[in-house]
């Protein structure tokens, strides 16, 4: 899908052992209350710490591209 930084997989993994990938999401919600930031606190991250690396990302990825944005 050429996600390079940030992205939610939806999906289920089945009894017989593999994933179906049923939803993928290239922004997810992103309110205080979110599943996201539940699990960056689970890293070890604040929220303003995880939202400082998807910036730093974005302008790397950005400096890597040829063409319009």
């Amino acid at each position: 899908l050429g996600f390079r930084s940030y992205g939610r997989i939806d999906g289920f993994y089945l009894n017989d052992g593999r994933i179906l990938i049923t939803d993928p999401n290239s922004a997810s919600g992103m309110a205080p209350s979110s599943f996201f930031f539940e699990q960056a606190a689970c890293a070890g991250m604040l929220p303003t710490m995880i939202i400082g690396r998807l910036i730093e990302n974005a302008l790397v990825i950005h400096s890597e591209k040829n063409g319009p944005l």
